[in-house]
């Protein structure tokens, strides 16, 4: 009764519910992870440059140009950091506030899915899809990493809400949208070019081309084409000014050619994986959302000439396509389309709520692939008890409870959903989560310190008040650069480390066992006295998988 009380549409509470969801989700855990490798740190580290420097056009970290990605999200983030660290009076710019655009990127998304649930179907299904994709691992990930997906998705998510207020247009012209409303949709796609370059507009032209060939009441000319590219022009403007400042060989060659055109040729940087990668991922990194995907489908091809549901379809179905066949793949690319899940999901659950006719709950084909996707907790499950007994020193306790309430909701899913309370087992499994979710950051993730090696680094140099530059050989992770600040040098090899000492300043050097030994020997020969510290650091460098275990040296 409770939460039907919540979904009800004359409850005019349930958007400050969702508020505080989104508070308690996104922003109350954002200062407990340490810096992230590797692409985290990479983009924290070349804000801090850009501040430090005040250059905020060229992009590098450390002495290396950066020009994969457009500015956008550095942009942010040093906004985002300076903003918090004089409004705070703060001596240093605090972790969190390179993660806060990510954050308010999340919240946005999810507000702004929720007005495209309301729009299509009404408030109770904007309502239940809001939730549902805020309860996810992968939005919960990507609202709490410095990095730009979550910004993406908020500027994806709003044209797309004007195209919603068409799709429902087509059956009502007054409900139709204003030009200068179309126009903004535009401007604000726009923006997501200075995110990452052409995405959104890809997944917006598949979705727009894709609707057309499907509905024939849909036509082009709704979406002001000829005047909207100009505004997409005009938002995007920051980004080909600086393409033009860096110069456009360089960017076409990083960015466009090496980084963009080489993921869809060949599995980039040890990420490729077979076409069908994200539909068996997705039960998992999608859960509790994923419980409903075989009934949510079922019902949307029973009811494929619905206007809205071609809508949802053709935002879902082409890009997927796509992503499942580029071969390099990582878990966040399917993020925009989520939200088009997440309301067919919504819209199914309060649609069989009012009818409940669904003749194809009976099968038992049905039955079994249902129960297959109730297992998603088992696996988050198995994860969260496989890291606390293989990387906790203490406190496995709270690892042990996770698991049990992971376990508790796998028996919730099946329950309820063979019982076909399908609102009961959203709210619950959605809530669930997202309290098993955050009490893994603010418990476990802090007493892993076998993982945290660039945090033993720190915490070393910290405590011993060590105010000399850092020569990392061996591992050089970019947390580790982050942390030690942009006076870092990372080298790769022994000889590049000795040219450093050469000059006379005083290090500190950081040492991977297997250089120790080559150190040793050119060191001898070379005349330079290091001190070795009686101090080492072992741990699991978790971006490459393998141990790893440092000596410290001083000049």
């Amino acid at each position: 009764m409770f939460f039907m009380n919540i979904l009800n549409v004359e409850n005019k509470y349930n958007k400050y519910v969702l508020f505080i969801l989104i508070f308690l989700t996104f922003f109350v855990t954002l200062n407990v992870l340490p810096p992230l490798d590797r692409d985290e740190s990479r983009y924290m580290q070349s804000t801090l440059q850009m501040i430090e420097t005040g250059d905020f056009l060229n992009i590098n970290f450390l002495d290396s140009p950066r020009n994969k990605k457009p500015p956008g999200i550095y942009w942010l983030q040093a906004f985002s950091a300076l903003s918090v660290k004089n409004i705070f009076s703060l001596n240093e710019i605090p972790i969190w506030s390179y993660r806060l655009p990510s954050a308010i990127g999340a919240s946005i998304a999810i507000w702004i899915t929720f007005l495209i649930g309301r729009v299509l179907y009404g408030r109770e299904v904007g309502f239940l899809a809001a939730v549902l994709l805020l309860a996810t691992p992968l939005v919960f990930a990507e609202s709490h990493i410095a990095k730009t997906d979550s910004c993406l998705l908020a500027f994806i998510l709003f044209p797309l809400l004007v195209i919603s207020k068409i799709i429902v247009g087509l059956d009502n012209k007054s409900n139709m949208p204003s030009s200068s409303y179309i126009y903004c949709g535009w401007f604000v796609l726009g923006f997501s070019l200075i995110i990452k370059g052409p995405i959104g507009l890809f997944i917006l032209f598949l979705t727009i081309l894709f609707t057309k060939l499907v509905n024939n009441n849909f036509r082009f000319t709704y979406l002001k084409p000829a005047k909207g590219l100009l505004f997409y022009i005009l938002g995007g403007l920051p980004c080909f000014l600086w393409v033009y400042y860096i110069g456009t060989n360089d960017f076409v060659q990083e960015s466009i050619f090496s980084d963009m055109i080489m993921k869809v040729l060949e599995a980039k940087e040890s990420h490729g994986a077979f076409p069908g990668f994200y539909i068996l991922t997705s039960f998992l990194s999608c859960w509790p959302l994923s419980l409903f995907f075989i009934p949510s489908a079922i019902w949307a091809y029973k009811n494929r000439e619905d206007n809205k549901i071609i809508f949802l379809l053709c935002w879902l179905i082409p890009s997927w396509i796509i992503f499942e066949l580029i071969p390099t793949k990582l878990l966040h690319y399917i993020l925009p389309l989520l939200p088009s899940l997440s309301i067919l999901s919504a819209a199914m659950i309060m649609d069989f709520l009012k009818n409940n006719n669904f003749l194809f709950l009976d099968k038992k084909l049905y039955k079994l692939a249902v129960f297959f996707s109730t297992l998603a907790p088992v696996f988050l499950a198995y994860i969260i008890c496989y890291i606390g007994l293989k990387y906790m020193d203490h406190w496995i306790i709270f690892s042990i409870l996770i698991t049990i309430i992971y376990f508790i909701a796998f028996l919730i899913s099946v329950y309820f959903l063979y019982k076909r309370r399908f609102v009961l087992v959203a709210l619950l499994a959605s809530l669930i989560n997202i309290f098993c979710l955050s009490s893994f950051l603010v418990f476990i993730s802090p007493q892993l310190k076998t993982i945290w090696i660039s945090e033993k680094i720190y915490e070393y140099v910290e405590k011993h008040k060590i105010e000399r530059p850092v020569i990392l050989l061996g591992y050089s992770e970019p947390s580790a650069v982050f942390r030690l600040g942009s006076d870092t040098f990372i080298a790769n090899t022994v000889e590049q480390s000795l040219l450093y000492l050469e000059n006379g300043k005083k290090f500190l050097l950081v040492v991977e066992k297997k250089f120790e030994k080559e150190l040793f020997e050119k060191t001898q020969l070379a005349a330079h006295k290091l001190y070795k510290h009686d101090y080492k650091i072992s741990g699991i460098n978790y971006s490459k998988g393998k141990k790893v275990l440092l000596s410290i040296y001083s000049n």
